[in-house]
């Protein structure tokens, strides 16, 4: 009923009584028109996720991110979960601080600014298609854009939403910076906009290549000044990076991939460009944290990716040639839109290591390059042959309604954790997701299944994170034993520089600590904290919670008062305060107590 009530709202807001007509909608297509058509239609295909929940990585970023949960703009460029292994997002940072100051815990509103966003990116594509493209055309072609099912990711996925952020930011200084004439307010305001892309995802870089490329192309006298000023936003870009956030280029090392050498993961490459291809054409099989690699090449894996990959091309290239002798002025339009398509690949295609094997939003910016393509091919053909014009528009209105139903069931399996990992298990299965919905039946209480998972998750791969988490979900089946062997495999697995320049997670040293304390083994545990963890982490109030802890329950009152102390100098809030006041106002503790005060405090993970 709320769906529907919202859906009415938007419409009677878009569509004024006098343009009501089904005719009056298309015709004639003016552009404020065709804003109020995208508006529309992306609000009816994403409207069924605006009551999913947060799954995932929105936990880690933001509901248990207390960085998230205050806004500060000169912590946000410094070290936190946004700024690190090889990340530098501080406008990322700063968005959802501002959503949480305002909404707090409620998805709803972050979905919302989601479709929003989304629908913006649409309409900024739309005004630069309609440079090159008959407005009907270039109007199908970004509808394709919004509903396409890999989009699901970017728009249903809230940790995802930096997309939509650093895509908007760089189609408004495409559009701006593709100008013939441009005033040296609007480079100002647009290079600023392209600062503000690269620092909300370093893919932002990206639209610096286009538009020198598409500069060089159609205005190169406007290209030298570009040029110069891309080099100073570069500059500025690596000073506020290196000298502010002190973040490098490092690779995160825990995926398979990035364990490969480059030529082993270029062998990987026809099988990621046929992925990307094939998703793009049947939208089938959509699943999140993709981790498969090929070591070896063989006929299925390496060869009939590539012949499939090579004839893709080759239709490319002969489109081209037909385009350049029916349609010659819009020839150097296809070669932009071209190298466009092809330089978002090649940022995927595992040159540098990332984060999976292969990610839909990743082909969000090589979508819109090979949708321009397509558009510029089909307008070719129609003006060699107008009938084919309703043909052409009857077959992309059947597409793009089929691609929104998938988008919508594809919106349903984000609703909550359980149900999208459950889901993507059946498609892609690997250590991430088996570690991810194991946690996620731990924490709903169903011990033996998460127990299941997790074991899964450490035979597939074993880590620092999925071993502490299978401690964990045995300490919670009062298997002391196995819970104590995988919390300190924990501390003794691979190092794959996760938590540079730390040498451990901060939640695996309080969870070996709180399950020292919890079993009796409170000397041990400070001894624990003081050599090990607290060296790794000076400053952590909750490290100095445990140590005072230990203290207490190691009859050491004095030494547990001067950690309590540390307590509240690191954490100086109520919270803070009334650890402090308690400790010191208890002489001592039950077992029971001491857990109860522990999960109470949320110092139990």
């Amino acid at each position: 009923m709320k769906r529907k009530f919202i859906v009415v709202i938007i419409t009677n807001m878009l569509f004024p009584d006098q343009e009501r007509s089904f005719k009056n909608f298309f015709i004639p297509l003016t552009t404020v028109k065709t804003i109020r058509i995208i508006f529309i239609v992306g609000f009816v295909v994403f409207s069924n996720m605006l009551f999913n929940g947060f799954v995932a990585d929105d936990i880690l970023y933001i509901l248990n991110n207390p960085q998230i949960h205050q806004f500060n703009l000169i912590t946000s460029f410094e070290e936190n979960s946004f700024n690190g292994a090889g990340q530098y997002r501080p406008i990322a940072v700063i968005y959802f601080s501002f959503l949480y100051y305002l909404f707090g815990n409620s998805p709803f509103f972050y979905h919302l600014s989601q479709i929003v966003l989304q629908v913006i990116c649409t309409v900024l594509l739309f005004i630069f298609l309609k440079r090159f493209l008959y407005d009907w055309l270039a109007l199908c072609a970004v509808l394709i854009f919004l509903v396409h099912p890999m989009q699901a990711e970017s728009v249903s996925y809230i940790s995802q939403t930096g997309n939509l952020l650093f895509s908007s930011l760089g189609l408004f200084s495409l559009l701006s910076l593709t100008r013939r004439k441009i005033s040296k307010k609007m480079l100002c305001i647009s290079f600023f906009s392209l600062l503000l892309a690269m620092l909300t995802k370093e893919t932002g870089i990206l639209f610096v290549l286009l538009i020198l490329i598409y500069n060089i192309i159609f205005n190169p006298k406007q290209f030298l000044r570009l040029f110069i000023c891309s080099l100073l936003i570069f500059i500025l870009y690596g000073l506020i990076r290196l000298g502010i956030g002190h973040i490098g280029l490092e690779t995160r090392l825990l995926t398979p991939i990035a364990e490969l050498s480059l030529p082993l993961r270029l062998i990987n490459a026809p099988l990621i460009i046929f992925y990307y291809l094939n998703t793009f054409t049947f939208p089938l099989k959509l699943a999140m944290d993709q981790q498969w690699t090929i070591s070896s090449i063989s006929f299925s894996s390496f060869y009939l990716p590539l012949l499939i990959d090579s004839i893709f091309f080759i239709l490319i290239a002969v489109s081209g040639l037909f385009i350049f002798y029916h349609q010659r002025k819009n020839f150097k339009m296809y070669c932009f839109f071209l190298v466009w398509f092809i330089i978002g690949l090649l940022f995927h295609l595992q040159i540098f290591p990332l984060d999976h094997t292969v990610f839909n939003t990743w082909f969000y910016l090589p979508m819109m390059g090979l949708l321009g393509l397509l558009g510029i091919l089909s307008q070719a053909i129609i003006d060699k042959n107008p009938a084919y014009k309703i043909i052409f528009i009857t077959l992309i209105v059947i597409l793009i309604t089929a691609l929104s139903l998938r988008t919508i069931v594809r919106n349903t399996n984000w609703i909550d954790a359980i149900t999208l990992y459950n889901h993507d298990i059946k498609i892609t299965n690997n250590y991430e997701i088996e570690d991810s919905l194991g946690m996620e039946y731990l924490k709903s209480g169903d011990i033996t299944t998460a127990v299941k998972h997790l074991q899964k998750s450490v035979d597939f791969r074993p880590y620092e994170y999925n071993l502490q988490h299978l401690g964990l979900a045995y300490q919670a089946l009062k298997n002391q034993q196995k819970a104590k062997l995988y919390l300190k495999m924990a501390l003794h697995a691979k190092d794959y520089k996760l938590f540079t320049p730390h040498k451990h997670g901060l939640n695996t040293y309080m969870s070996y600590a709180s399950f020292m304390i919890l079993s009796g083994e409170s000397s041990d545990a400070a001894a624990f904290l003081q050599e090990e963890a607290l060296h790794d982490y000076p400053d952590s109030w909750q490290l100095y919670m445990y140590l005072a802890l230990s203290k207490y329950m190691d009859h050491d009152k004095k030494g547990a008062i001067i950690a309590s102390e540390k307590v509240y100098k690191y954490n100086p809030t109520e919270t803070g305060k009334s650890v402090y006041l308690y400790l010191i106002n208890h002489d001592s503790y039950t077992s029971q107590q001491l857990s109860d005060f522990l999960y109470s405090s949320n110092l139990i993970y």
